[in-house]
Order: structure tokens, then sequence, then C-alpha cells
């Protein structure tokens, strides 16, 4: 899709992130960036270490985005996360005020990860560059967002299957079991020599 009349003077680029089994201690989650077609910025990775979640697969997706756009290219970020949107541009701001936690006391989640996206669009903005988010809706058939989406989905699948595959070979050396030490063969008498034998060559 041609974003050049909808943002002129503008990079565009399309996020997304996906976690396969979202909410359950198994779930594994993947990064989507998509900046066009053939394009070899594109990304579709594991979200790496940490907690596997959507949101924070949102907000990763937003950070190599900008990391590898030019810092002083005008950006436009299309995320179907209102979660990612608002952290990045309207909430930040209130939970700096309540020391990044929420009124019961729960620590905010993915603080670190926005202040981290936030300290690279403050660069970006020293610079001279803007960084603008649109919001698309999700699985609506939108190109930039569905290929992001696939992109996302991708890097979730594989780092389930490294997890899969992985502990599959770990439980197998876990479960091996060592073998017993052979005794040795008896060996049958021989006839006295006139020298002693010697171990070893």
């Amino acid at each position: 899709m041609d974003y050049s009349k909808e943002f002129p003077g503008c990079l565009v680029i399309n996020t997304d992130g996906s976690s396969f089994r979202n909410g359950k201690e198994d779930a594994t989650a993947g990064v989507g960036v998509f900046f066009g077609k053939r394009d070899r910025r594109n990304v579709g990775v594991p979200l790496g270490p940490g907690k596997q979640t959507n949101q924070r697969a949102e907000l990763m997706a937003i950070k190599i985005a900008l990391d590898k756009a030019d810092v002083k290219a005008n950006v436009v970020i299309r995320s179907d996360s209102m979660y990612a949107i608002e952290s990045l541009t309207n909430w930040h701001r209130r939970w700096k005020l309540a020391s990044w936690k929420a009124p019961a006391g729960i620590f905010r989640e993915n603080n670190a990860l926005v202040e981290t996206i936030l300290e690279r669009m403050q660069l970006r903005k020293h610079v001279g560059a803007s960084t603008r988010f649109f919001w698309v809706k999700g699985h609506a058939g939108d190109p930039g967002n569905e290929a992001a989406d696939k992109l996302a989905v991708r890097g979730s699948k594989r780092a389930w299957n490294q997890r899969k595959f992985g502990d599959r070979r770990s439980r197998k050396v876990k479960g091996r079991a060592r073998p017993a030490p052979q005794e040795a063969a008896p060996q049958p008498a021989k006839k006295q020599v006139r020298f002693a034998e010697v171990d070893g060559d």
C-alpha cells in the first residue's frame, strides 16, 4: 500500500505483536515490523527474554521499528494496539506522576520498555524528526497491518518451536540413565609364563 498521499514526507512503518497462548504460563510472543515489500528492514522474530504478553510484543515492535528507522526521518507508526499508542502518547505522563504505579499500588508492567521508546522518541525530536502514531483496526484486511501480523505470528511460532524442541532435548538429556559400569569379562586362565604381565600398552 502506498502511504505517500496519506502521510506525505513520512516513513510509514506497520508494527504488530503476537502472543501464542497469550495469558498462559507457556505463552510465547513474537514481534512484526513491516517497512514494505522485500524491505530488508522487515522483522519477524521472537520477543526474546521476559514476560511473553501481546502488549509487550506490541511495544517491542515499535521499539525495533524506531531503532531501524533513520533517526532524522519523520516516522508514522501504524499499529492496531491502542494500549501501545496510548502508553507512548498519553498514559506515560500520568504514570510518571504516580511513579509508574497504579492507584492500587500495582507496579505498571512494561514501564522500562516504554521509557526506552520515549527516550528514542525524544532523541528524534531533538534532531527535528517527528514520531507519530496511527491506529488501524486489526484483522480487517489492511495490507500493512496484515503483513506486520504475519511477521509477528511467525516470530511467536518460532519462539514456541524453539521452546518445544529445546525442552524435549532437555528432558531427553535429563531423563537419560547413565549406563552402568560394565564388569570386565572373566579371562580364561593362562598358563604360567616367564614374564610378568604389565598393565597398559
